[in-house]
């Protein structure tokens, strides 16, 4: 396969896996958070694929269900994190007692809209709503109502819980509203629910404000990272000093520990560099503490797996021997998070990346990762990774029909995002399509129109024309083939391709009518990324089947590449 199949470059993988725009791996934001609530009471959902599109005219299940952002009602938004805490809380602990829950991120763009509630039933599929509401009381007390809503009908399905706690004891509000959500829920869908108690929680009042404050700071920081705006920095950095205030007012709570570990993910975006490295390293730490708290805490293991991930992509260490033990710790821990807790599903986007990398080259086990990933939860902040991932996994193993449809269920759900036109383009070069010219410059030119001014941006537009080369010589017009090879060749400068990861697309596209260019391409790419294990893997793969049976095969074999 060309390259790995897309493995993340030192520069590109700073800003993407060739993504426009960019996605930051399990710290982004859905990218539809950004269509807007027209976009969302249009049905922007309903085109998902797999088990959450609706049907028309189908009934909700009330099985599937889906916990509403609790209103803060408070004159002046002091309960909104709170509120915020409550409803992710309620998620969690009903997702872990087995139930069809819709996660965070599926909801999230509902939070604070006007959009009617049958119509977010409709867009989610779901027949069960969960509604709630908080407001101030004479006295410094909250009252909590909760409500259990059919989704098609609106009608209350039980009467409203509702509970009243004084401002310095809400953290034990969780608990009270957990076990009566989960009464009204078992006499709605027949089903004994086991839930627990909050798991790490804190009774520090002050604490958890702290935390839920940074938690929404993190948020607006996340939603700026996919549009690319300003004032991110500044942003994580109040996120931070709000969470450490929380792990100062309560030290055994590993909750604002961990979230300290994402903010260092999220700054190191924005760092280059050895600094880049620095933020990371000092995730790590945190990851470390959190794990010196609960040697089991799965959310935990999954962070340091991302940070090693990241330490890795950064080749932040002085040998190749640590850089290796990075990759491979970053799979211990997160196979191991994996195992405590199935239900993270961000964690299988990173392992599928870890999976895929040469020193592993498990393109079934990254495929199977990227999969399951999104079966757990098609909602998941880095949903589109899963499905990218999906689709190289496919493709790479020959599966084409199954990269189709992936690459389908990505442009319907993404619709302009040129990373689905692009895969597009690389289904036409493979045996399973015909060399449809018009149809090539028009996905090309809407790579073009979407990528970022970036250097990421550049290597998505360069590999878009690099793979309509490929097009043309296959459709029989080898002089434009190498025309626009050639461009694209020199236009892949090393400031956006560094370890020659397009002349390793370049190679396979001259594979579909020059095999002898095909040979000098592979050649240099060879010497470029000796770490690849070409020439083990040529023999596996059906990219370079044609070019094993050249007659200047040895002349590869005789450069080493992993293999011979």
């Amino acid at each position: 396969r060309p390259s790995v199949a897309q493995r993340r470059s030192s520069v590109v993988g700073r800003i993407s896996d060739e993504l426009a725009p960019p996605s930051w791996g399990r710290w982004i934001v859905p990218v539809v958070a950004a269509l807007g609530v027209v976009g969302i009471a249009a049905g922007a959902w309903a085109v998902f694929g797999g088990g959450g599109g609706r049907v028309l005219g189908a009934r909700l299940d009330p099985q599937r269900i889906a916990v509403l952002y609790f209103d803060d009602l408070s004159s002046d938004g002091s309960l909104s994190g709170i509120a915020d805490g409550l409803t992710g809380e309620l998620i969690d602990e009903l997702q872990r007692a087995n139930l069809n829950v819709t996660s965070s991120n599926g909801v999230r763009p509902y939070r604070g809209s006007n959009v009617a509630r049958d119509s977010i039933a409709r867009a989610l599929s779901v027949g069960t709503l969960i509604v709630g509401t908080l407001e101030r009381r004479p006295g410094d007390s909250v009252l909590i109502t909760t409500r259990i809503v059919d989704g098609g009908t609106l009608e209350n399905v039980s009467d409203p819980d509702r509970s009243t706690i004084s401002a310095d004891q809400i953290t034990l509000a969780r608990d009270s509203v957990i076990a009566d959500v989960s009464l009204s829920l078992r006499a709605r869908i027949g089903r004994d629910i086991s839930v627990r108690a909050s798991r790490g929680g804190t009774d520090n009042a002050e604490a958890y404000a702290a935390y839920r404050r940074a938690e929404r700071n993190r948020q607006e920081a996340e939603a700026l990272m996919a549009t690319g705006a300003d004032g991110i920095e500044p942003l994580l950095l109040v996120a931070d000093s709000l969470l450490a205030l929380a792990e100062a007012g309560d030290d055994q709570w590993i909750d604002p520990i961990v979230a300290r570990g994402w903010v260092a993910l999220d700054r190191s975006q924005l760092a280059r560099g050895r600094a880049a490295g620095e933020v990371v390293r000092s995730g790590v730490g945190h990851a470390e503490r959190a794990l010196a708290l609960d040697r089991r805490a799965a959310v935990a293991l999954q962070l340091r797996g991302s940070l090693r991930w990241r330490l890795y992509e950064l080749q932040a260490v002085e040998t190749e021997e640590e850089w290796n033990q990075l990759l491979l710790s970053a799979r211990q821990d997160l196979d191991s998070a994996i195992a405590m807790d199935p239900l993270l599903a961000e964690a299988y986007a990173t392992l599928s990346y870890v999976l895929y990398e040469p020193q592993i080259d498990d393109v079934n086990g990254a495929l199977g990762a990227a999969e399951t990933g999104y079966q757990r939860d098609q909602f998941v902040a880095n949903a589109d990774v899963l499905i990218i991932r999906s689709f190289w996994g496919n493709l790479d193993l020959g599966y084409f029909d199954q990269a189709d449809r992936w690459c389908t269920r990505g442009s319907q759900r993404y619709p302009g995002r040129a990373t689905f036109q692009l895969c597009q383009l690389w289904l036409i070069v493979t045996p399973r399509e015909d060399a449809d010219t018009v149809r090539a410059l028009r996905l090309v030119a809407a790579v073009d129109s979407a990528v970022p001014d970036s250097p990421a941006g550049t290597y998505m537009s360069t590999e878009a024309h690099i793979v309509m080369g490929g097009i043309l010589g296959k459709a029989g017009d080898a002089v434009a083939a190498r025309v626009t090879l050639e461009e694209m060749d020199q236009r892949a400068s090393v400031d956006i391709d560094p370890d020659r990861e397009l002349g390793g697309r370049i190679a396979y596209m001259y594979t579909l009518f020059d095999l002898d260019r095909a040979v000098d391409y592979v050649k240099a790419y060879v010497v470029a990324n000796p770490h690849h294990h070409f020439v083990e893997a040529a023999g596996t793969v059906w990219w370079w089947r044609e070019l094993r049976n050249h007659p200047r095969w040895p002349e590869i074999t005789a450069l080493g590449g992993g293999g011979g």
